[in-house]
């Protein structure tokens, strides 16, 4: 603070109590003028200690509060969860070596998925009438970036990847895209590889979620309701 400078550490208690709010704004004037005293003319106040304008008469601003302390709680936690993890896999597979994993943070070319995904695969297939769509969804899915967007390039190889590989594997492929784009999962765009040159997939739990509550599809309770379930236990914002 301008002007002035800190007092004894025995005086950072009273700062701490009207930072936490349990003095009153009369007891604040008297209270400031023990901790903060009068610089020197050769003094400044610490430039990096960040401070807060305090409203009311007669009032005067005080170091600020730790507001990262909910990020370092919550990065603390995930350490010891890793931690945890670290032990009980030693304990119970003492002879794997770290190379035999495949840790996401130490990889690339991977994408990311929300852990509703077996549920969501599971009730597209029940939603596609007997023609299970989910291994051509996942395909899509392992080539979007994070706009989304597809490029449906290569259709011998992704019918291929999707587990079609007859002489009607790419016209079995796209008509397992058609009843994705029909349930809406995904819309799909015409281009220079012909009706299926463009692939946009849409949020799945927000496709599940309509059909669901206008009855468009008969998607059964209890998938739908496990489905929400294990949104609550993931915090998954939009279930």
């Amino acid at each position: 603070m301008k002007g002035y400078r800190r007092g004894t550490s025995a005086d950072a208690y009273v700062t701490r109590r009207i930072v936490d709010g349990r003095l009153g704004i009369a007891h604040c004037k008297s209270a400031l003028r023990r901790v903060w005293k009068p610089a020197s003319k050769t003094e400044r106040p610490h430039p990096r200690t960040p401070v807060l304008e305090a409203k009311g008469h007669g009032s005067k601003p005080w170091p600020s509060r730790n507001l990262n302390l909910g990020k370092t709680m919550i990065t603390s936690r995930n350490a010891q969860i890793a931690a945890e993890y670290v032990l009980l896999r030693t304990k119970l597979w003492p002879d794997v070596k770290e190379e035999d994993l495949w840790p996401r943070t130490k990889q690339i070319g991977y994408v990311m998925i929300p852990r509703t995904m077996p549920l969501v695969l599971r009730i597209m297939d029940w939603m596609a009438d007997g023609k299970p769509v989910s291994r051509t969804y996942l395909d899509l899915w392992c080539r979007a970036r994070n706009e989304c967007v597809v490029k449906l390039e290569k259709h011998t190889q992704m019918a291929f990847y999707s587990g079609y590989r007859s002489q009607r594997a790419v016209q079995s492929w796209q008509a397992r895209l058609r009843t994705l784009d029909k349930l809406g999962f995904i819309s799909v765009k015409s281009g220079s590889n012909g009706p299926f040159s463009f692939a946009l997939i849409l949020n799945p739990h927000s496709i599940i979620k309509g059909h669901y509550k206008n009855r468009t599809s008969s998607v059964p309770k209890e998938l739908y309701h496990t489905l929400i379930e294990r949104g609550v236990e993931v915090k998954a914002k939009d279930l």
